[in-house]
């Protein structure tokens, strides 16, 4: 497991962990600071889906980062993008018991992983009538997660994720 085949990307925690990022197998690999090998996330008995919603579940429960703050879920793997969970405070534990039944799209030419109709569709949702984000909260913040399983384009999205950073202080 502490094989790596081409670093991609390395860093480190406060309590000196190490991170290796390892691109071809799939994998993010954790060292304590004396570098003895400890776990990975990823690799490659798993699909880079599988990843993905292996990422999300940790997020969406983990109550340090939940306490307090809304999530909703929007799918992305097409030139559909839905909103499957509007963003709600019951939104965290919404995604968590139903993002093992999202699928990849397979098939039909409508398929792909569109960043780009994603993020006009989270564009929509935040800026519209009826956006989550509530305009009189001077102090609430609101970040946009895109997670992927690796595989997207993006031929516009980070112009629209730069507009809403401007226009409405969202992080991407």
């Amino acid at each position: 497991n502490s094989k790596f085949r081409y670093v991609h990307g390395i860093g480190s925690d406060s309590s000196g962990n190490i991170y290796a990022a390892d691109y071809y197998n799939h994998a993010v690999k954790k060292f304590d600071s004396s570098g003895t090998y400890i776990s990975s996330i990823g690799g490659d008995s798993g699909t880079r889906l599988a990843d993905a919603k292996k990422v999300i579940k940790k997020i969406v429960s983990n109550s340090d980062l939940t306490k307090g703050a809304n999530f909703g879920l929007m799918e992305w793997a097409s030139r559909a993008p839905k909103v499957n969970v509007p963003v709600s405070s019951s939104g965290a534990s919404q995604i968590y018991n139903m993002v093992d039944s999202l699928r990849a799209c397979s098939g039909p030419a409508g398929c792909g992983t569109n960043l780009d109709n994603a993020m006009q569709l989270a564009q929509s949702y935040l800026s519209g009538s009826s956006s989550p984000i509530d305009p009189k909260a001077s102090c609430q913040k609101t970040f946009l997660i895109v997670i992927s399983d690796g595989y997207w384009y993006d031929r516009y999205a980070s112009k629209i994720a730069e507009g809403l950073y401007k226009s409405r202080g969202i992080k991407t």
